[in-house]
């Protein structure tokens, strides 16, 4: 869109693919549209299409002789790789066809991954060599295991790092291995927390940090400096589990997750015949590693009670963080403390914005609803208005935005107070 005139705004170009889409990626002045479509086998199969408003609006067939493949992988689907580049609005796209899949996938400024689980418990990587509109397929990587999300991924130095959950007869291990530029295995270390699985991993430079859980949160870190020897540094173990790690600085990392509390099982006769966890509420904590053999828990904060979750929790995508003015902010519904093993009552749905500091911690400085009083009287202890739901929050300037079904709501950001409000529906 062309949008330098704000009442008048123009749709420049389309670019369409066939499918639907796993992600993008912009590198540069390049984006980068991933998507699967399945080739119809119960039928005769049909090639994919594309569509580049710059050609016209028909659809273009991708011809069978431009079709690529991996002779050691064979999968009922196209995986349709678009390339185009911004600065040159009346360019063509690029579009790559192989036969294969994608599911989760990192993306470097030279290299894209994407990384394929199999029914074999292992986890096939496929490196692709990027330059401007150009995708290549370099090679192909296999480890044990499967990947969380696409944070399990990274790359350094021409090293690929990769933390997988391996599930076995006999339960479950976690591991991390590195592979090299030609996706040969250069150092692992396995056997990672027996028993628990990842529930986040971050990788930043020569540092990787993981998040297994079982009963408690043990926090890995990870020295990779070595890629042939990585070694673990050190743990700590605290109750509840971060879902996500976001790097505040090199010696500092956020968690956000769920708090959590181990109960005791008794049987019949009140005996203790073993113990189970269950979830209260979300959690955001600051871990301190800057002592990479001793990593700590240097602030947190307990938001609600069971019941309580937002979508951040799988999706990074519903935070928002400024790192110079160390705001924070995402949607969440707040349930209220219950019993051990039952939720409370609905208390809040809505954006909530914190301060987050080094020093301070954690600084409730704003909750913003589009909920009336008079619909949060009428709900009682269950929230069901999907309309009004917040489900993402940005700033511009000094305006912060709360955005649902419903409307969009503008507020200083001095005291987080409405100014203005867009009604979208009714």
């Amino acid at each position: 869109y062309n949008i330098s005139d704000k009442e008048d705004i123009k749709l420049v170009r389309e670019v369409e693919l066939e499918g639907y889409l796993v992600t993008s990626r912009k590198v540069g002045s390049h984006v980068y549209l991933l998507a699967n479509k399945d080739m119809g086998y119960f039928v005769r199969p049909r090639v994919p299409l594309f569509r580049d408003s710059n050609i016209g609006e028909d659809y273009v067939e991708i011809g069978y002789n431009a079709i690529q493949y991996f002779p050691e992988r064979s999968h009922p689907n196209y995986l349709l790789i678009a390339a185009f580049d911004l600065n040159d609005i009346g360019g063509g796209t690029v579009v790559d066809a192989f036969i294969g899949a994608s599911e989760n996938v990192y993306m470097s400024h030279d290299s894209l991954y994407i990384a394929v689980g199999r029914y074999n418990n292992t986890t096939s990587v496929y490196k692709f060599e990027v330059d401007g509109v150009d995708v290549d397929y370099v090679a192909k990587g296999e480890v044990p295991g499967n990947i969380l999300n696409q944070f399990s991924m990274d790359e350094h130095k021409g090293h690929f790092r990769i933390a997988t959950t391996n599930w076995n007869n006999s339960g479950t291990t976690n591991n991390v291995y590195i592979l090299d530029s030609a996706m040969k295995l250069s150092g692992k270390i396995e056997d990672i927390a027996p028993g628990e699985r990842i529930y986040s991993a971050r990788f930043m430079g020569d540092k990787g940090y993981l998040v297994t859980f079982e009963m408690v949160d043990p926090l890995f870190v990870i020295d990779l400096s070595n890629p042939q020897k990585p070694e673990i540094l050190g743990a700590l173990k605290i109750p509840g589990f971060s879902n996500y790690l976001h790097p505040l600085d090199e010696n500092h990392l956020l968690g956000i997750g769920k708090d959590t509390d181990v109960m005791d099982r008794k049987d019949h006769t009140g005996k203790v015949v073993g113990q189970f966890v269950i979830e209260k509420g979300m959690k955001l904590a600051i871990f301190d590693v800057s002592d990479v053999n001793n990593p700590k828990e240097k602030y947190s904060e307990i938001i609600g009670g069971r019941g309580t979750h937002s979508e951040v929790l799988y999706n990074h995508k519903a935070l928002l963080f400024n790192t110079q003015s160390g705001t924070l902010a995402f949607p969440v519904t707040i349930y209220e403390s219950g019993t051990e093993t039952n939720w409370g009552a609905f208390e809040f749905q809505g954006a909530i914005v914190y301060k987050v500091s080094l020093t301070e911690g954690f600084d409730l400085e704003g909750k913003i609803t589009h909920i009336t009083s008079e619909e949060y009287s009428k709900m009682g202890n269950n929230y069901y208005d999907g309309s009004s739901e917040i489900k993402r929050a940005l700033y511009i300037g000094n305006n912060f935005y709360a955005i649902s079904d419903r409307a969009i709501s503008a507020h200083n950001m001095t005291n987080f107070k409405e100014v203005n409000r867009l009604i979208l529906s009714k």
